[in-house]
């Protein structure tokens, strides 16, 4: 998922390396790839900047989110999984895979920026409202949202752990919106939900 660009960058530049995770079963299905990463594992960039592979699968099998630091600086790059105020579609995995790799994800320093792979977050705002409408948080992301067309790298880990439904599932509000009492039920009647929106 978001490879197929590879094609092009190693025709035009042979000697490019290409990141991507490996699903459990089977072989690499990311375009190109000539460095198969897991989970832990850790790539340099320069001199000062470090990559900490994440696999956080779900989306699909072999999803890799990659933690980037930079002195103090912070970010995270989450393809599907995590988006500003919700999380991508369980296309090759479960809720359960779902809620485990948003909590792998949560425990990032809350100053963590995310950049996400698509700019869903006006729906997901919208949805959120339906779900946990008396989040205060939520005035805050709207603020993003009229403020930026484009809101990746406007967020951090924190401000999801707040305003993110797919990230309180053990919100009495949530659970109550979805019916559900455990973190795999919430989760995935909050995907049906989101879906069908």
């Amino acid at each position: 998922d978001h490879a197929g660009g590879n094609d092009i960058v190693v025709k035009a530049i042979p000697s490019a390396s290409i990141y991507g995770g490996k699903p459990k079963d089977g072989p690499p299905r990311v375009r190109a790839v000539t460095n198969l990463v897991a989970d832990g594992d850790e790539i340099s960039l320069g001199d000062s900047i470090k990559i900490k592979c994440l696999a956080t699968p779900c989306h699909t099998q072999d999803s890799i989110c990659y933690y980037v630091t930079d002195g103090d600086q912070k970010a995270v790059f989450t393809g599907d999984t995590l988006f500003q105020g919700g999380c991508g579609r369980f296309f090759e995995g479960t809720p359960e895979e779902m809620h485990s790799s948003l909590s792998y994800l949560g425990q990032l320093p809350d100053e963590t920026i995310v950049y996400n792979g698509h700019e869903y977050t006006r729906g997901n705002l919208k949805f959120a409202k339906t779900v946990e409408p008396m989040n205060d948080a939520l005035s805050r992301l709207e603020q993003l949202c009229d403020s930026n067309e484009i809101t990746t790298g406007k967020s951090t880990i924190g401000d999801e752990k707040q305003w993110n439904v797919f990230m309180r599932l053990d919100i009495p509000a949530i659970r109550q919106a979805t019916g559900g009492t455990d973190a795999a039920a919430v989760m995935g009647k909050l995907r049906e939900l989101k879906n069908a929106m």
